[in-house]
């Protein structure tokens, strides 16, 4: 009797495994589509035996475990890839970004205003008293200005949105660590502590998706622990320890009116550094990759500025100056000029002064001289400078007085109409320092522009050295400026400077995109690997329901035998 009922335990176990198994292939069927899902199987085991004397007859089949199938090697290799590729692609757009910043493809790019600049100095050597083409001259200084100070504000807002994007990727890192840690509590409460491990099967899956997620934006290490919790660290850094998560903390300050926040781990303060994922990717944009094309175009500027100038100083209009104030101010009067904080700094040596009167046609020269060896305390500051042009060609022009602003600029003022002033021969370079007479102002790529009061009188060009409205003299030498290597520790001309630094970051996109498109090859091949693994084949189910479905055919079968061999025993009895 007892071997009667002990079939019929046998034919239940095999109709609740089997309609297990059929259940377990329907899940995996509707999770067909999803990528996150890992596809599971029931784990049948024979169940213990009974033993009749020499023989031991089996009890039927017992559901052990449904488990999840994959591999743990694949899934740590994908994780290193993601991060990697989402790294390289934060660089990769950035560096497509700077490429249309620079716009060197449409002719209205920095190489094009520079070279239009210089034509322009050509052509006005040419004709140097005609009016026209002074202004010509101008608008195409005013061009190149502009060119530079776009491209400077394009660059700065591009730090300011990467910032942002950092910002949000670590709101986001900060909200994958939490869920983590979340889930790590519900699978251990699933799991009871450690006790039937692997059982928590679609919260582990859940788990997974947002620690791949975690991995795309930065490079962690995941260990499981013997509870089946996750520990992931960064470094020696956790970010998820069992059910706590250490969150990514902004301290956010400012760079040249650009927000720049530092990512710091919240339990530790340190600075995060990071090696892959997009984070690293987009600070390492922010903070290297724009900072060096910044540096680079405010490089060119200061030198376009400082070069023409230098040269601009020295020569004279077809008027001279009357009333003049230096562009840039110093720190304070007192100091030595080549500590007063002025953009370009000076040195020692010496400048002319030439004082004309228009009506007689004097013309006087005062050299003046400026000691900046740093010897005897006698170092030449703003006012001594304006102390010697008054003792000098005030002395015999009492119309000319040399004077500091309110905010430390020299003024240099004629009372009369008739006396006007130039200035030649500048070795110290504290003209161009301080911005007299220069055509340009500003001291980079930030503020460049054409002096106010050459734009307001073109006549103020200094085209000529003093031979009259057909010296082309000085203009010559600001075109000659073209073809002189200036920058680069002297090795390269503005023109040769720019395309040098195109040329690099064309090289920089082209390499990172190729390392971007292996990775990515590395990354598709091991989503490949993981879903030939892990994935569900809609076709292979098919068969796994079939076998399942004839499965439980068959324990029916054997359930309504049983019951015919009960009955018929029933009937005996």
């Amino acid at each position: 009797m007892s071997s009667i009922f002990t079939s019929l335990k046998v034919a239940g176990s095999a109709l609740h495994a089997a309609s297990a198994a059929v259940r377990t292939v329907g899940h995996n069927i509707a999770n067909g589509g999803n990528e996150d899902y890992n596809r599971q199987r029931v784990n049948l085991v024979a169940n213990q035996p009974d033993v009749l004397g020499n023989l031991q007859i089996g009890n039927g089949v017992e559901l052990k475990r449904i488990e999840r199938i994959l591999d743990q090697r694949v899934e740590t290799l994908l994780r290193d890839a993601r991060s990697a590729f989402s790294m390289l692609h934060a660089k990769d757009r950035a560096l497509e970004r700077l490429e249309q910043i620079f716009n060197e493809l449409d002719g209205t790019g920095l190489s094009s205003a520079i070279s239009k600049f210089f034509d322009a100095a050509a052509d006005l050597a040419n004709n140097p008293a005609d009016i026209p083409t002074r202004q010509v001259f101008i608008s195409t200084a005013q061009t190149l200005a502009g060119v530079f100070r776009s491209q400077d504000r394009e660059i700065h807002d591009f730090r300011k949105d990467l910032n942002f994007q950092v910002e949000e990727t670590v709101n986001r890192v900060n909200e994958l660590t939490r869920s983590i840690a979340d889930l790590n509590e519900k699978i251990l409460g699933v799991e009871k502590g450690g006790v039937a491990i692997g059982t928590a099967n679609d919260l582990r899956d859940q788990r997974d998706a947002l620690t791949k997620q975690l991995a795309d934006l930065v490079d962690i290490k995941v260990v499981e622990t013997s509870t089946g919790v996750y520990n992931i660290s960064h470094g020696s850094e956790f970010l998820v320890e069992g059910q706590t998560a250490q969150t990514l903390e902004l301290d956010t300050g400012a760079e040249e009116g650009v927000p720049i926040s530092e990512v710091r781990f919240s339990g530790s303060g340190r600075i995060y550094s990071g090696n892959g994922g997009a984070l690293k990717g987009l600070l390492e944009a922010r903070d290297t990759i724009a900072v060096k094309y910044l540096d680079e175009i405010n490089a060119l500027a200061s030198g376009i500025i400082l070069e023409v100038n230098k040269v601009h100083t020295g020569g004279e209009g077809l008027i001279g100056w009357s009333d003049l104030r230096s562009s840039e101010a110093v720190e304070s009067i007192n100091a030595a000029l080549n500590e007063a904080g002025l953009p370009f700094t000076p040195r020692t040596g010496s400048f002319d002064l030439r004082v004309r009167d228009t009506v007689t046609g004097l013309v006087k020269n005062y050299n003046l001289r400026v000691d900046l060896d740093g010897l005897n305390g006698d170092d030449t500051s703003l006012q001594d400078l304006a102390d010697s042009i008054d003792a000098q060609a005030g002395a015999d022009f009492p119309e000319l007085e040399a004077s500091i602003t309110l905010d430390n600029r020299l003024r240099i003022r004629s009372s009369s109409d008739r006396i006007t002033f130039s200035f030649a021969n500048d070795n110290s370079y504290v003209l161009s320092g301080l911005g007299v007479a220069g055509f340009f102002t500003g001291s980079d790529a930030t503020d460049i522009a054409v002096s106010s009061d050459i734009t307001g009188d073109p006549r103020l060009v200094a085209a000529g050295q003093g031979d009259g409205p057909l010296d082309p003299r000085n203009i010559l030498a600001i075109s000659a400026l073209r073809n002189t290597p200036l920058l680069g520790d002297d090795s390269q001309t503005f023109e040769e400077f720019y395309q040098r630094t195109v040329g690099l970051l064309g090289i920089e996109r082209r390499e990172t995109k190729n390392r971007l498109e292996n990775q990515g090859v590395i990354k598709e091949h091991l989503e490949n690997e993981r879903a030939a693994i892990s994935g569900v084949n809609v076709d292979e189910e098919s068969i796994e329901l079939i076998k399942y479905q004839r499965m439980f055919q068959g324990a029916a079968r054997y359930l309504s035998v049983v019951d015919t061999m009960l009955d018929s025993l029933l009937d005996i009895i």
